[in-house]
């Protein structure tokens, strides 16, 4: 959940309360004027509709939900539409007849007759004005050099346009004063221009006070508005603002597209909730807009793009619903759809003779009809969570691969799609339409639509938002579920195997039988201890027919370890001709492999250093590499600037490996390290520090480097565990050995009591058993309350050393 930043009081300024309360007028230079008028903040659901008249004189129709055509007014204000933004340019008769004062007039009359508030846009130019282009009305050029006359006319144009629309009863509830004004406005050419702050606060200084007089002449709560293009923009240059004296405003508008902005939709929220609380004002998204295609309906080239929804009605819809979210959880009061009516007619643009440069991106589609995403408007607007197939492609999904071919379909389940699937570590995407790749659903989607994904699926940080699968490569059950806004991953465990034979401590006894078991579908495996001799696998215990031999994984064209043949009995047996000792077994079904891998017993080695937990010493906090398989040694640690060395045997200084040791091995080592340069040549950290993976790997002659998202521990503390009511060096650390799975080996003791805590040393972070029943977990039937007023666990079995889990996931506390 994002943390949402309260907005501040600026007191000498501004007095607001959100709700039924009043509203003051800010007013910097007399702040004694207070018109109070009851001023309840609605949240705007608005449309950008400056085309609309142009629109329908080229003959464009619109039609509403029930598809008859209507006023487009009507059917955007019984769509839940509550504002209306207008643009105004100074002179723009040289070019069009539209968006001038008496096209102004016309668009604010048929809103307001239909409820709709207003917000008047002044662009200050006789064109379009943006962050390039700023360009002074050609009127205006004789004062383009003297900043005091120019901020009179800009003063004396805003006062008489609004005077006028007054004196009509037009005038607007807010006024934006400039149009995404990011670089210096009233320009003499086309073209961004830094900006010259004092004049630029003059300027904007006094069309607000335009504004504001003219409230105080009308007695009217007219708002005024800034807006800046892009929220990775708008708190520098509001901070700017603000410290060159332009503080006297209501709104901050902000336009918002997602093809041209850093920010992602699921960071908005946090983007609108700075700029509120930064500078105390009201927010707005007060441009937007996503295509609900990628078609074009005619010769003008269209201008917006996809992102990472679909340019789907779907997905527009759904970009709007999100973006609204994040608005509201921002302490935002709004969304303005930029041009939802600018469709395709036979009438012209600057850039084109005929046709619309936005027509896929409206809220009509080429018939006029309302898209989905017409329906953001309605704040009741409930969407449909049912679901349909879609289809997963990708190197991650290696039977589909990037090929439609051999796309795989993800069939729908009420509100989930759920399939097992094969998964690589590797790329994938979902897709929404079969053999449209312009329909892909990718990792960002999901993070932006508040979807919880595991956290073996990432996102891949490419130009196409995949998917990028981290886990154990095997089968697994993939859920999308649309109701929780989940996506989960379950491994599909294969049946077990039983080895017997001479080779194995058990012989030829099913009761004794090796277990070898599966952590993921087609990779069996086990820790096993072989002597020369034979021995099979049985898939059913106590079932001899059920044997498979040396020759049946030979025919199935397995590549067999060195060290096991076929036994040439006649049973066909596997003979293990290799070394007495421990041995990882696999059977991988993927690869199809059998391998061992070591020789057991597996020493360790040690890291120490001032780089590394436990310095220049031996002691508990001493870093211990575990040789999991024969020659590769790994451990995870928190890695500081410095430098250390390895040592094979734990406190003796004369067995110690540095840098130098394997650089002359020829060890091709992570770039994060270098040879301190010191008599004893050891290794020096030189990357950030922080939580890694290190593994040197004798077999490829590698010393990698790998970050290691290290989770929170647990401690089990009181008279029934090691340590007792005290956290000392035999407290027990529960480990979360993956997301929000908790394990450790303890001993435990009959009728003793305990409790958990989250952090050690500190008593007002346990979690006792009232905690863990509270909260839905099913626990052991060992443990139960102990009644008393810490209601801890008291443990009800035999004493003795056990295997203790708490799954955070399936919410079940075993023991083993």
């Amino acid at each position: 959940m994002k943390q949402i930043i309260t907005y501040l009081t600026f007191s000498l300024l501004i007095s607001i309360t959100i709700g039924c309360e009043n509203y003051e007028i800010i007013n910097t230079e007399t702040p004694d004027i207070n018109l109070e008028n009851n001023f309840n903040q609605k949240f705007y659901n608005g449309s950008d509709l400056s085309y609309v008249n142009e629109m329908l004189d080229c003959g464009a129709s619109y039609k509403d939900f029930t598809g008859n055509e209507a006023n487009p007014y009507k059917i955007f204000s019984d769509a839940g539409n509550n504002l209306v933004r207008v643009r105004l340019w100074n002179d723009p008769s040289d070019w069009t007849a539209y968006s001038n004062i008496n096209d102004v007039e016309k668009t604010i009359t048929s809103s307001k007759e239909q409820g709709m508030d207003v917000l008047l846009n002044f662009h200050y130019s006789d064109t379009w004005a943006d962050p390039g282009n700023q360009i002074i009305p050609s009127a205006w050029l004789d004062v383009v050099d003297d900043t005091e006359a120019l901020g009179e006319r800009l003063y004396d144009y805003t006062y008489n346009t609004l005077n006028d629309l007054a004196t009509k009863e037009l005038l607007p509830e807010i006024v934006q004063i400039g149009n995404e004004i990011n670089s210096n406005i009233l320009n003499k050419e086309a073209g961004a221009v830094d900006i010259d702050w004092e004049r630029n606060a003059l300027l904007i200084n006094r069309g607000i006070q335009a504004v504001r007089d003219i409230s105080k002449e009308y007695n009217a709560r007219v708002q005024v508005m800034l807006h800046i293009a892009q929220p990775e923009n708008a708190l520098w240059w509001f901070d700017q603002a603000s410290d060159n004296g332009i503080v006297n405003y209501d709104w901050i508008g902000v336009s918002y597209y997602p093809k041209w902005s850093d920010v992602q939709v699921s960071d908005v929220s946090d983007a609108i909730a700075a700029l509120g609380s930064s500078y105390n004002k009201r927010v707005m998204i007060v441009e937007t807009a996503y295509p609900f295609t990628s078609e074009n309906a005619d010769a003008a080239n269209n201008i917006i793009g996809k992102s990472v929804y679909p340019a789907t009605q779907q997905g527009q819809l759904e970009f709007l619903l999100d973006l609204k979210r994040e608005v509201k959880e921002g302490n935002g009061f709004g969304i303005v759809y930029w041009e939802p009516a600018w469709v395709s007619t036979g009438c012209g643009t600057l850039w084109a003779d005929a046709g619309s440069h936005w027509d896929n991106a409206t809220l009509f589609d080429d018939n006029g009809n309302p898209t989905l995403g017409l329906n953001a408007f309605n704040d009741n607007f409930m969407p449909d969570i049912t679901c349909s197939s879609i289809w997963a492609l990708g190197d991650g999904v290696p039977s589909a691969l990037w090929n439609w071919d051999n796309a795989l379909e993800i069939s729908c389940d009420g509100t989930k799609n759920v399939i097992e699937v094969n998964l690589a570590e590797n790329k994938f995407r979902f897709f929404q339409t079969e053999g449209d790749w312009t329909s892909g659903l990718g990792y960002q989607y999901f993070v932006n639509r508040g979807y919880s994904i595991d956290s073996r699926l990432k996102g891949a940080a490419d130009n196409d938002d995949n998917f990028t699968f981290e886990g154990t490569p095997g089968l697994y059950t993939l859920e999308i579920n649309y109701d929780n806004k989940t996506i989960i991953l379950e491994p599909v465990i294969s049946d077990p195997y039983y080895a017997l034979g001479d080779a194995l401590p058990g012989g030829w006894n099913f009761d004794n039988a090796t277990l070898i078991e599966s952590p993921i579908f087609g990779v069996r495996k086990a820790t096993v201890n072989l002597s020369p001799g034979t021995f099979r696998f049985f898939t059913i215990k106590d079932d001899w027919t059920s044997g498979l031999n040396y020759a049946y994984f030979d025919d199935q064209g397995y590549t067999i370890d060195a060290n096991l043949e076929n036994a040439g009995d006649g049973d066909q047996n596997f003979r293990f001709t290799g070394t007495t000792g421990e041995y990882v077994l696999e059977i991988n079904d993927h690869d199809k492999t059998i391998t061992l891998l070591g020789t057991g017993p597996f020493p360790s080695i040690w890291a120490v250093g001032d780089a590394v937990p436990g310095g220049w010493g031996f002691n508990d906090d001493t870093i211990e590499f575990t040789q999991t398989f024969s020659g590769i040694w790994t451990a995870n640690l928190d890695i500081d600037s410095g430098v250390f060395r390895f040592f094979q045997t734990f406190g003796t200084w004369d067995t110690n490996n540095n840098y130098a040791y394997y650089a002359n091995e020829g060890f091709d080592i992570d770039p994060n390290f270098e040879n301190d340069g010191s008599g004893d040549e050891n290794f020096r950290f030189i990357g950030t520090p922080g939580p890694y993976t290190l593994t040197i790997n004798t077999n490829t002659k590698k010393i990698i480097l790998e970050d290691w998202a290290k989770l929170p521990s647990l401690w089990a503390v009181g008279g029934g565990v090691p340590g007792g009511w005290g956290f000392n060096d035999d407290s027990t650390e529960f480990l979360q050995i993956t997301e929000n799975v908790w394990t450790a080996e303890i001993a435990l003791s009959n009728e003793g009591i305990f409790r958990f805590f989250q952090t050690f040393g500190t008593w007002d972070t346990n979690n006792n058993y009232a905690y863990y029943a509270n909260e839905g977990y099913s626990i052991d039937t060992n443990f139960e309350n102990d009644g008393s007023g810490d209601e801890n666990f008291i443990f009800k079995g035999a004493t003795g050393l056990y295997k203790l889990t708490i799954n955070g996931n399936d919410k079940t506390i075993t023991l083993e």
